[in-house]
């Protein structure tokens, strides 16, 4: 384990700077070699990220698929950033830290997500409106407006990765030579 540390660290530095989760996978697999084991190759994103357990499939890694980048935004990305309290150590020390495209991210879970809008009136029902419904259908629009605000912190997280993400290419652009005319 700790001569992961570097590995782990850089990880967690290349997140931040806005890799995206494909693109660990890669890096893990550049230093480590394509022959690790997926376990191995899981254990390594558990221990940079604080996560309980990754969830991937050994199919979610492979080079040939098309939309794995897509699949793993969507669940290990999430995952990252809700744990980023738990893995950042830039956030606990007093030292200058250099600006994150996860700055001010949060993203609760549903759960918590839940309890919350249960302790609230229903968004645009009266009372009277929200009385008349069966508690079936009560839960239904809990859901519905569960589903609706997880989403919308989805959207963000991957709003702010793709302006990241545009940040770089137009550093690249910009650090790249004017190609020569042709007469």
């Amino acid at each position: 384990m700790t001569d992961r540390i570097p590995l782990l660290d850089d990880l967690r530095s290349r997140l931040k700077e806005g890799t995206t989760p494909s693109g660990l996978i890669r890096h893990i697999l550049s230093v480590l070699g394509s022959t690790i084991s997926y376990t191995e190759l899981c254990d390594v994103l558990q221990d940079a990220f604080h996560l309980p357990v990754v969830r991937l499939s050994p199919s979610s890694v492979a080079p040939e698929q098309v939309h794995r980048g897509a699949i793993l935004i969507k669940t290990l990305l999430m995952e990252i950033v809700q744990r980023r309290s738990a893995w950042d150590t830039s956030l606990s020390h007093a030292l200058p830290v250099k600006p994150s495209w996860m700055d001010g991210l949060t993203l609760r879970t549903p759960q918590d997500i839940g309890c919350e809008v249960r302790t609230t009136p229903f968004p645009g029902l009266t009372s009277k409106s929200w009385s008349v419904l069966n508690p079936e259908e009560q839960e239904a629009l809990y859901v519905q407006l569960i589903s609706g605000i997880v989403l919308s912190q989805r959207v963000e997280i991957i709003s702010r990765l793709a302006e990241r993400l545009q940040e770089k290419v137009d550093e690249l652009e910009k650090n790249q030579s004017p190609a020569p005319e042709i007469p």
